[in-house]
C-alpha cells in the first residue's frame, strides 16, 4: 500500500512479480511415485500414508529432568549475530546478550541461518514448520481449515503448554493475529491492546511490550504450564526511540567505530536501537526469571541483513542470527564452536529438551542435537561452521539427505 501510494507503476511491478513466484511454486504437478521418491531422497519414510506420518520423530532421553513452568521463545526484530562477534562486540551493543550467552546456564548455536530474509519469512517457518517456497502460509486458505502437525504451537500443545504468541506490532500485519490463532496459540496478544506514548507506526516499544508479558505471566495459574512466543519490533526504520535517554552510550560508540560502519548520527541512532533491543531483552530476562526460575529462554532473530555497513561483508556478518538456550538444566556441552543450526529446527529442538522419552513429533528437519552438520534456508548453507550461498552448482540431495532423519 506503501508503494502504492509512493509510486504505483513500482508497486504493480512487485504484484507482478510476486503472481509469478506464487504461480511458479504452486502448479505443480506431482504423482503419488515421484512423491515417494522425493521423501526417500529427503530421507523420510516411504511408506507412511502421510507427510506428517513420513517425518516423525521420537524423544528418546529429554535434555532437562523436569519440564519447565515457561517457556519463552524471543524472536528479535533484525536481530543479526554481527554485533557478536569479536570484530564489533567491544561496541558494547550486546553486553547483556553476550552475559546470558556466557553464563553457565546457556549454550549458544554458533552459526544460525533465519528462515527467509524478512519477519513474515520467519513467522512462517516458526508457526508452520515448512521451508519457504514463496507461498505464504499467513494467507493460504488450507492454513484456517487445518494445523500443520510440523508447527512449533502444535507441538509444544502437544507437551502439555498453553500457547501464547505476543507481538509488538498489530494483528492485521500481514494476517498474524488470525494466522498465529488457526495454528495452534491459544492466546494472541499485541500492540493493538498495549498502551505505549514512545510507539510508532509500527506498534509499541520492546520495554511496553516485555512490560506486557511480566504482567501476563505474574497472573498465571499456579500448575498452569506457558509456552510464549515473543516477536519484537522496535529495531527497526523510522527508529524513533530516544535510545540517548534510555543510555545509550552514544559517544564511546562513536569512538570505537571500526572503519566498516560509518560514524554518521544516523548511523549511530541505529546502533543505539540495536543497543535498546538487545537491553531490553536482557532486562525482560532477569525479571521473568525472578518471577520463575525455571523459565526456560530461546533467543533468536528474525532475520539480518538489514543494517548497511560502510563496507562490503561476508555472509556471516551480513545473514547470521543468534540463538542462545538460557536457563536452569541447560548445558554448555550441547553445542560446539562448529554447530550449525536454523529456524525449521527450533520445534524439534525444544521437544528434544522438554518432551518425555517416547514423545512423537512431526518435522522436516533434524532437530539441532541430531543435526549439527549442515543445514539450509531459502538461499543460503552452513556447513562445519561457515555459511554460503546455494548455487546451481549446489549437490541439493545431499544438502536435504544432511538435514531431514525419519525413523
Amino acid at each position: 500500500m506503501n508503494e502504492a501510494i509512493l509510486d504505483d507503476g513500482q508497486a504493480l511491478y512487485r504484484v507482478r512479480d510476486m503472481k509469478r513466484k506464487i504461480d511458479k511454486v504452486t502448479n505443480i504437478n506431482i504423482t503419488v511415485a515421484q512423491l515417494r521418491e522425493k521423501i526417500a531422497a529427503s530421507g523420510g519414510n516411504t511408506d507412511a500414508d502421510c507427510i506428517e506420518k513420513a517425518f516423525m520423530h521420537t524423544v528418546k532421553q529429554p535434555k532437562l529432568a523436569k519440564q519447565p513452568r515457561n517457556i519463552v521463545l524471543i524472536v528479535g526484530e533484525s536481530f543479526g549475530n554481527w554485533p557478536f562477534l569479536p570484530k564489533y562486540k567491544d561496541l558494547g551493543l550486546v553486553d547483556n546478550m553476550l552475559a546470558l550467552q556466557n553464563s553457565v546456564y546457556a549454550d549458544h548455536v554458533a552459526t544460525m541461518l533465519p528462515h527467509g530474509s524478512g519477519t513474515i519469512s520467519a513467522v512462517n517457518g516458526l508457526v508452520s514448520g515448512i521451508p519457504d517456497m514463496g507461498l505464504y502460509e499467513n494467507y493460504q486458505a488450507n492454513s484456517f481449515n487445518g494445523k500443520y502437525a510440523t508447527g512449533i504451537g502444535y507441538i509444544m500443545k502437544q507437551l502439555g503448554y498453553k500457547t501464547v504468541f505476543c507481538y509488538g506490532g498489530f494483528s492485521g500485519w500481514q494476517n498474524i493475529g488470525k494466522f498465529t490463532k488457526a495454528q495452534s496459540f491459544d492466546e494472541f496478544h499485541c500492540a493493538d491492546e498495549f498502551s505505549d506514548n514512545s510507539g510508532n507506526a509500527w506498534g509499541c516499544s520492546d520495554a511496553a511490550l516485555f512490560k506486557q508479558i511480566e504482567a501476563y505471566m505474574s497472573k498465571e495459574k499456579e500448575q498452569e504450564k506457558v509456552f510464549h512466543v515473543v516477536l519484537t519490533t522496535t529495531n527497526h526504520p523510522p527508529y524513533s526511540i530516544d535510545v540517548d535517554g534510555m543510555g545509550f552510550p552514544r559517544a564511546k560508540v562513536k569512538s570505537k567505530l571500526p572503519a566498516d560502519i560509518a560514524s554518521d548520527e544516523k548511523t549511530l541512532t541505529e546502533l543505539g536501537h540495536i543497543w535498546y533491543a538487545y537491553k531490553t531483552m536482557g532486562d525482560f530476562v532477569k525479571q521473568a526469571q525472578s518471577m520463575y526460575s525455571d523459565t526456560l529462554f530461546v533467543i533468536t532473530g528474525d532475520h539480518s541483513e538489514r543494517f548497511s555497513f560502510a563496507k562490503e561483508q561476508d555472509i556471516r556478518t551480513l545473514s547470521s542470527i543468534p540463538c542462545i538456550f538460557y536457563g536452569t538444566g541447560v548445558q554448555q556441552s550441547w553445542f560446539h564452536d562448529k554447530s550449525v543450526g536454523d529456524h525449521m529446527q527450533l520445534a524439534g529442538t525444544l521437544a528434544e529438551i522438554v518432551g518425555p522419552a517416547g514423545f512423537t513429533y512431526a518435522a522436516l528437519q533434524a532437530n539441532m542435537f541430531e543435526n549439527q552438520d549442515v543445514v539450509f534456508n531459502h538461499r543460503l548453507y552452513a556447513a562445519d561452521g561457515k555459511i554460503y550461498t546455494q548455487s546451481s552448482n549446489t549437490d541439493k540431495k545431499s544438502l536435504i539427505t544432511s538435514t531431514v532423519c525419519a525413523e
